[in-house]
């Protein structure tokens, strides 16, 4: 447990404390505007990438296999599209080898690459 008072109290008399504090906040503060930038800015591709490794990343399968139990019609909804338009995203992912549907339990979408498909949301 982290008592605040203490680490408030550190952060100002320890001027290591106090740095080691700004470096953390800074770097989560850069996280969240690249995600807002990639959320406002990226194209409906980069948005889709981001969100199946967001939804895998937050429920980790057993021996490290990536699935994202969601939806085209949720994954549209959270993106700002149409399903159609998601659908057709989500086969050219998987014409190119990054994602399969289903998984070992059946539903959701399997992320075969998810490095090649991190580098979506940084790309085009």
């Amino acid at each position: 447990m982290l008592n605040l008072h203490t680490l408030k109290k550190s952060g100002k008399t320890e001027p290591e404390v106090g740095w080691l504090i700004a470096e953390e906040i800074t770097h989560r503060l850069y996280e969240v505007l690249e995600i807002l930038a990639g959320n406002t800015f990226g194209n409906l591709r980069q948005r889709l990438a981001r969100h199946l490794l967001d939804i895998a990343a937050s429920n980790p399968q057993p021996g490290s296999i990536l699935v994202a139990h969601i939806t085209q019609q949720e994954l549209a909804d959270a993106v700002g599209s149409v399903r159609p338009v998601v659908a057709r995203l989500i086969k050219e992912l998987k014409t190119e080898g990054l994602i399969e549907m289903g998984s070992s339990s059946g539903d959701g979408i399997t992320l075969i690459r998810p490095v090649e498909l991190l580098n979506e949301t940084w790309s085009r």
